[in-house]
């Protein structure tokens, strides 16, 4: 048999077990499976427990790096524990593994092959890993690996789309007075990234570019060693006006052109005159190259949006900007890269101008979200491409959820423009998932 029948012949029998195993999922939640995985832990296993599980297949058609498939199912346990009587003091661990049903059919970038890249390479990993303690009025600290998050998760956010999370190691407090005013603030020594721990210096001998004296480069590393000062500030006005300032220092030692300093504010407003509810968000921010940076550049970001509700239907429209010079430009390396696109055809990219719209609604156990890109260069105007984004969700209950999505980047030029490829990108996923609470 030939090569190319046998690849069609594996991938049709790949997506047959799939279905199979999809529609298995489908129905677990009629069977009353899953009760008795809750009664083991809630009677034999002290502390608070949370189980989640994640099966997902992805196929993506791109001729450029080649067509890449991946089954994967991710298991994430979340245990916390009280460490005194007053509950002032917390232990939380959150284990995290991924199996690969088919490893060798897509690029890890943990594992390079020729194939289109997914982020999802199996392995264990501790995403989170923290003592925490709550003993002042108003006032949490933790100390050890830990979720980041700030505003939408644009500049810092633990990126979960992904089987492996991006977590940090930090020292973080947090003040809140439950009412209008809260502050953040983290000293980050590393940031574990989505390729995982096994994303090591060394080439694993599955990798297309082994050689025993070939080295990973600094950028594909699971860790990077950082020296980063994240402070976020949120205040809401007697009028539900939400504003936020920030400042974040970044010294990436791995990575060195992603060392940065940002400052920004955000406006966040909703309101409800009548049957109708409108909300708008305004957000600026100032980077420029810091530390051991080699780029030399001042930049900015700005992002519109605008939007409507009426009952469970929502449509805005959005207008994004990175600003670029010819020392450099606005990134976000610590952050979710899905804000130009769920493909990540930009991700890591800079001088970007996105106009998008966005349409996001529900009904009963179903809801639905779509999104259609127009993006081309900021400071030449050149159209790079477009893209369609579409999702369409059931929830069974509040543990079982299953999603279908569909992603088809059109590329414009035929020149390298995003941080993947230079040609057009067409994906699917379906996922089913489990959360025991």
């Amino acid at each position: 048999m030939c090569k190319t029948a046998r690849l069609a012949t594996t991938k049709l029998t790949m997506k047959k077990t799939i279905i199979t195993i999809l529609s298995l999922g489908a129905l677990l939640p009629l069977t009353g499976l899953a009760n008795p995985i809750e009664q083991v832990l809630a009677e034999h296993v002290a502390g608070e427990h949370k189980l989640t599980m994640r099966t997902r297949y992805q196929d993506i058609d791109n001729k450029m790096l080649g067509d890449a498939q991946a089954f994967t199912t991710m298991f994430r346990l979340t245990s916390s524990w009280h460490l005194d009587d007053e509950e002032d003091w917390q232990l939380l661990l959150q284990p995290n593994y991924v199996h690969s049903y088919n490893e060798d059919d897509y690029n890890s970038i943990t594992v390079v092959r020729d194939t289109f890249p997914i982020l999802d390479p199996p392995g264990a990993n501790l995403p989170q890993g923290f003592i925490a303690y709550k003993g002042l009025d108003n006032w949490q600290f933790k100390l050890g690996r830990q979720n980041i998050q700030f505003n939408d998760g644009r500049h810092i956010d633990t990126v979960d789309y992904w089987q492996t999370p991006h977590t940090f190691s930090a020292v973080s407090a947090q003040y809140n007075n439950q009412i209008n005013f809260k502050l953040d603030y983290a000293y980050a020594t590393k940031v574990h990234r989505v390729l995982g721990r096994d994303a090591r210096r060394k080439l694993d001998k599955d990798d297309i570019r082994y050689h025993p004296d070939a080295v990973r480069p600094p950028f594909e590393l699971g860790v990077h060693d950082i020296s980063a000062h994240l402070l976020n500030l949120n205040y809401i006005t007697e009028q539900d006006l939400s504003l936020s300032a920030y400042y974040y220092d970044v010294e990436n030692q791995d990575v060195d052109w992603l060392s940065s300093t940002t400052t920004g504010i955000r406006i966040e407003d909703t309101f409800k005159p009548g049957k109708l509810k409108y909300q708008y968000v305004v957000e600026a921010a100032y980077q420029t190259d810091a530390h051991n940076s080699p780029l030399d550049y001042s930049a900015w970001f700005r992002f519109l949006s605008a939007g409507v509700q009426y009952k469970s239907h929502q449509f805005s429209i959005n207008h994004d900007i990175l600003s670029a010079e010819d020392g450099g430009g606005f990134m976000t390396g610590l952050g979710d890269n899905q804000f130009f696109g769920w493909s990540y055809a930009f991700a890591y990219q800079t001088n970007l101008e996105d106009l998008y719209f966005s349409y996001k609604g529900r009904y009963k156990k179903w809801r639905w979200h779509a999104n259609y890109h127009q993006i081309q260069r900021y400071t030449t105007g050149q159209d790079l491409g477009n893209e369609l984004d579409l999702e369409l969700a059931y929830r069974f209950n509040r543990r079982w959820e299953a999603k279908l999505t569909y992603v088809d980047f059109n590329a414009k030029v035929q020149q390298k423009v995003g941080f993947w490829s230079d040609e057009d990108i067409t994906s699917w996923h379906a996922t089913v998932s489990y959360q025991l609470k």
